[in-house]
């Protein structure tokens, strides 16, 4: 272990933790060690307790070679050992500490573990989620005290940014959601199609990530079922809710043989062949602040269709790699339609590549350590 000064002790979930937010933490502690800061990660020995996480496993069987020191030590939801791990952190004496923030639940944790520490140590929150989805009675008790424990506030989206609201001493700052630097390549359409097994002639649609309600995946249902022309629709994320009024809308609407359903979690692998078999990747959320989707998508240039919400709209208008649509089923199947024209298809692949580049993880963290080191 190095025995410089640590520039930055991260907080939050790294492999073998599943998903998104555990990525993009291996992908940012990264990006600051190549940037030649002496970084420390901590990760969750405990996270969720099993009877409160909705879905198959926490864990995930794809390495991660890290380049940085990583430790498995915190315990989400055993304050008896909150005390103890404070005290290991003052003995370390880091420049700043960071907290990778995305649910009320760590609150509690976070909070309690910041007071515990020096006045004087930065503490920076790296915030993806403010308001939940859906949301509980505690959720804003839960935020208030997080808040009040933090120096510095940090997102991936503006739009995540103005639901903070600052105190006069606090600062805040907003960046943008990277693109994976360690994802697989993509491949050509026809290869993917023809190795996931799907109809080579049809147009794709593909919704993609843990299914909640507020992702809207019942309108897409219902979008589909509208659309004249003849399409196959890959539903790809695992429930994380009841699936039967699903698959209710499916039966109804008679569409068993146009929707592949893949009910699991699946790796990088099969991540990166269907969004490279897709025509497009539809996000119909009904409420959203930002998503590790629309990276992906970027990743593989594949279209965007998305609804009027703010973390979204924007960055599809402004870039020109998608259609935004009215949160309705009947203006989702018309602006898919319409993204179907191979016109249309050209004009978002081409823009792809005019824009991926402002999407670096490296450009992140410079922006982002000139805010948390600004005087």
């Amino acid at each position: 272990m190095s025995s410089k000064t640590i520039d930055y002790l991260i907080l939050g979930p790294l492999p073998p933790y599943r998903g998104g937010i555990a990525e993009t933490q291996w992908e940012f502690a990264k990006a600051l060690h190549e940037k030649g800061y002496v970084v420390e990660c901590w990760n969750f020995s405990h996270l969720y307790p099993n009877f409160l996480f909705p879905g198959k496993t926490q864990f995930t069987s794809t390495a991660f070679s890290s380049p940085f020191v990583s430790h498995r030590k915190a315990h989400a939801y055993n304050p008896f050992l909150w005390w103890r791990l404070a005290n290991e952190i003052r003995k370390k004496k880091p420049k700043r500490i960071v907290f990778r923030y995305w649910t009320p639940f760590l609150a509690p944790f976070y909070g309690t573990l910041a007071r515990l520490l020096p006045k004087s140590l930065p503490k920076i929150a790296l915030i993806d989620n403010w308001e939940p989805h859906e949301k509980k009675w505690i959720d804003g008790l839960f935020n208030a005290y997080m808040k009040k424990k933090m120096t510095h506030f940090s997102t991936l989206s503006e739009n995540v940014a103005n639901e903070i609201l600052m105190d006069n001493n606090q600062k805040k700052w907003w960046g943008f959601h990277p693109l994976p630097s360690h994802a697989p390549k993509g491949t050509s359409q026809s290869v993917a199609r023809k190795t996931l097994k799907i109809d080579p002639q049809k147009p794709l649609l593909l919704f993609f990530g843990l299914i909640r309600p507020y992702k809207g995946l019942d309108l897409l249902i219902k979008a589909f079922s509208k659309m004249p022309q003849p399409a196959s629709l890959s539903i790809v994320g695992e429930f994380y809710t009841d699936k039967a009024p699903y698959l209710k809308l499916i039966e109804e609407n008679k569409l068993e043989e146009h929707i592949h359903l893949v009910d699991r979690y699946v790796s990088a692998e099969e991540i990166a062949l269907y969004f490279s078999a897709a025509d497009m990747v539809i996000l119909p959320y009904k409420s959203a602040t930002q998503s590790g989707v629309l990276a992906q998508a970027y990743q593989y240039e594949t279209p965007l269709l998305v609804t009027q919400q703010p973390g979204l709209a924007k960055v599809v208008q402004e870039d020109k790699t998608g259609e935004v649509s009215a949160a309705t089923a009947e203006a989702i199947a018309e602006t898919a339609q319409f993204m179907l024209a191979e016109a249309a298809q050209n004009r978002y692949r081409a823009q792809f590549k005019k824009v991926k580049n402002n999407y670096k993880w490296g450009s992140f963290v410079e922006q982002w350590t000139a805010f948390v080191e600004s005087k």
